[in-house]
């Protein structure tokens, strides 16, 4: 049998394609909309986008559909024809552009293109173009004279037959065969139905190009240290500090300033970025600095910030950037996890994170060899991802800071009656994250309510706790994590530490090891600005030899009083000192301190020195810090005003050996 031509004219054929074609296309789109996971794109954003093309969609119908029938009953076919048109450009353009303003304000807000919206938007502009050429191939049925159904109906979806095809098929000759273009007429539908999608392709991939996200990488400066064997490394001084080796002055806010102990030496963080302190004499041995950005990072204690995250063998540290782009805005604004060798300031490797996480909410945990970011965990020799949890988007393990040298802490379980300081780790080393054990009445520090990891050592509780209180003192042991993860079982070595109230987190972070508090049991005001009234010291736990000392016995700055103190000569004239006095009785050290490097807001009253333990955030303000590092310990006075802690201040650095 012969195809016989309708003589269709290639007009009516193109737009027969192009309502075939963008309707097939569509509902792709669709489908690809439903399939795409766009968790960014949050339900307030699409209900802000869609709201007013909802309405707008439905007001804009009802009136062209009154006016359409009115226009078709009073016979106004021109009229009718325009309004249809008319109403299918609304429908699609009203609610396309409402979507394209929401588009661009999430784009602004998050600095996300939601990949849902594009393919709504996409959506609808092809059921335009299918529902605009249905409408004009009915005006040419109309405007033609052929009824509606007929086989040369050229609005009708099945093959277009001519009037007298059954007259044609039977005759036969060769007058009565005409050429067949079929193939010719079919490449062509397909490509004028294709070029609407090809303009929306063209379309995404310009805004794509153009339209960029927020910045992910730091264009960070770094000023690189030669690499040192590990024999060459400092370690950190056991005896009582008795002289001041060198001084150091920065200048930096006091919400920027960090202090960490590295392989090498101290690291300071101060608002232009880290450097690498020379615990010989106080030198700068690395550095790295980025411009325009903000050093962020979880919150440990008080008012200070734990900026700098470093590994337990302090051989790598972790600090988070957050960067400011002025096309978005505030909320938008990309945190930038910058992993460094610790020994030499190379970068190792720049970790964006979710704009969903403000800095407080962000956690980073450290081992030898890895740094878990979030819920994903990345190589410290190179930074490529080794592998991610099946977390969701707002998850938290309860702790950031250094873990164990090949374990990480996928969560802290508060099972237990929240009047205890304690709670169930859920460990998992650090190349197997599917290998995950739990080691119960892990210690917090009672003030804090937080892990206390040293080495990858913690404090764990032995008998049954079944009475007490948040202080109440318990038979603490020290027992390491690794080890734990490591057999997969809690059945390990354990080094008894004593009756103990919990681990001291603002003791063990200076002194580099595991400090306990005393029984706190007697101690009711938990709010004041000192809360432990008399040693903030039981015990001491070294992770290098594990071994334990009585807080009497040792030299450690985690057992010692520290402080500020205040003499006054035979003339009347002031002067001001730091006092070390170590636990054991050994002979104290005082730094003096230049009456003209304090502000005179300072109010100049008795002697300071106290235990180190958890403080008020104003009241820590005020008091210096303490760092225990490979090499020296570091103290570190705030010289500026009590009132003004937004502004530049000086720090004034000694290393004392």
């Amino acid at each position: 049998m012969t195809r016989i031509d309708p003589q269709v004219p290639w007009s009516t054929t193109a737009l027969r394609g192009l309502r075939l074609v963008s309707l097939v296309t569509m509902l792709v789109a669709v489908a690809l909309g439903l399939y795409v996971n766009d968790e960014t794109l949050s339900k307030d954003a699409t209900r802000m986008s869609l709201s007013p093309a909802v309405v707008t969609l439905g007001v804009a119908a009802v009136i062209a559909g009154l006016g359409w029938a009115l226009a078709r009953w009073r016979g106004r076919d021109v009229v009718a024809d325009a309004l249809e048109l008319s109403t299918i450009s609304l429908v699609v353009l009203a609610p396309s552009c409402f979507i394209v303003l929401g588009w661009w304000q999430i784009y602004w807000e998050r600095g996300q293109r939601p990949d849902r919206l594009n393919l709504l938007i996409a959506a609808l502009v092809l059921v335009g173009m299918a529902l605009g050429a249905g409408a004009l191939l009915r005006m040419r049925r109309r405007m033609s004279g052929i009824d509606p159904g007929a086989a040369n109906d050229p609005a009708r979806w099945g093959r277009l037959r001519p009037p007298d095809a059954e007259e044609q098929e039977e005759a036969s000759g060769p007058g009565l065969i005409r050429r067949r273009d079929t193939a010719l007429r079919l490449v062509m539908a397909t490509a004028v139905g294709l070029l609407p999608c090809l303009v929306l392709a063209g379309v995404h991939g310009l805004a794509t190009r153009h339209l960029t996200g927020p910045v992910r990488t730091v264009a960070g400066q770094a000023t690189t240290a030669a690499p040192v064997p590990d024999d060459a490394l400092p370690a950190i001084p056991q005896a009582a500090p008795s002289t001041v080796a060198w001084t150091k002055d920065i200048t930096t806010s006091a919400q920027a300033l960090d202090i960490a102990a590295g392989a090498r030496g101290p690291l300071i963080l101060t608002h232009e970025g880290i450097e690498a302190i020379n615990p010989d004499n106080g030198t700068t041995l690395w550095t790295y600095r980025a411009a325009d950005v903000d050093y962020g990072g979880p919150t440990l204690y008080g008012d200070r910030r734990a900026r700098l995250v470093v590994s337990p063998d302090g051989k790598h540290v972790a600090v988070t950037v957050e960067t400011r782009d002025p096309r978005f805005s505030d909320y938008a604004q990309r945190m930038i996890v910058v992993l460094l060798d610790a020994l030499t300031g190379r970068v190792v490797a720049q970790v964006p994170t979710e704009t969903s996480l403000s800095p407080d909410e962000l956690t980073i945990q450290m081992t030898d060899s890895a740094a878990l970011i979030g819920p994903s965990a990345y190589s410290l020799a190179d930074g490529h991802r080794l592998w991610t949890l099946d977390a969701p988007e707002d998850w938290d393990p309860g702790y950031s800071g250094p873990a164990g040298h090949s374990t990480f802490i996928l969560r802290v379980n508060h099972n237990l009656p929240p009047r205890f300081s304690l709670a169930d780790l859920i460990l998992v080393p650090d190349a197997d994250p599917a290998a995950t054990i739990t080691l119960s009445k892990a210690g917090l520090d009672p003030f804090m309510d937080i892990p206390v990891v040293v080495g990858g050592w913690v404090i764990t509780y032995t008998g049954n706790m079944t009475n007490g209180s948040r202080l109440s003192a318990w038979d603490g042991q020290a027992v390491s994590i690794d080890a734990v993860a490591a057999s997969g079982s809690t059945e390990v070595e354990a080094i008894p530490m004593g009756r103990t109230s919990g681990p001291n987190m603002v003791a063990s972070t200076a002194s580099g090891q595991l400090v306990t508090y005393p029984e706190l049991t007697a101690l009711t005001d938990l709010d004041s600005a000192d809360p432990v009234d008399g040693s903030a010291a039981a015990a001491l736990f070294d992770p290098v030899s594990r071994s334990m000392t009585a807080a009497g016995d040792s030299s450690s700055i985690g057992a010692a009083r520290a402080g500020r103190v205040w003499r006054r000569d035979a003339s009347g004239r002031e002067s001001t000192a730091i006092r070390i006095s170590p636990a054991n009785g050994q002979a104290p050290l005082e730094i003096p301190v230049p009456w003209t490097i304090v502000s005179d807001e300072r109010s100049h009253g008795p002697d300071e020195t106290d235990d180190l333990s958890w403080r008020d955030e104003d009241f820590a303000a005020l008091v210096p810090r303490y760092l225990a590092a490979p090499g020296c310990l570091v103290v570190a006075l705030d010289t500026g005003a009590e009132r003004d802690r937004t502004g530049l201040r000086t720090f004034r650095l000694y290393g004392v050996r």
